[in-house]
């Protein structure tokens, strides 16, 4: 939730990337496991940025924001949930593109 999503990335990927491979976990599902967990990060309160970003643009006080981006938010964090425990909902497109042997 403090940081940026690049320092996130920049950060952690090559720490936990290595550990990755030893578990057998595909990598492109633990990238949008990734993405989807620094955009919840990034929408967190009370230091989301793109809270921030949102309540600009619609020119709208962050408490309001908050309130109507929760039901958007307990959805992300429905599907989050989702990809991590069926990682077919991350690898099945691809599978489906570049063949299963990848």
């Amino acid at each position: 939730m403090v940081l940026e999503g690049y320092a996130i990335i920049l950060i952690t990927l090559p720490l936990t990337l290595p550990i990755v491979h030893g578990l057998g976990i595909d990598p492109v599902h633990y990238g949008i496991v990734m993405v989807i967990g620094i955009e919840l990060a990034m929408l967190t309160p009370p230091v989301g940025l793109n809270l921030f970003v949102m309540a600009e643009v619609s020119r709208a006080p962050v408490a309001e924001v908050q309130r109507g981006l929760m039901p958007f938010f307990v959805a992300m964090l429905l599907l989050w949930a989702a990809v991590i425990l069926w990682p077919g909902l991350s690898t099945g497109l691809p599978d489906l593109v570049l063949g299963a042997s990848r």
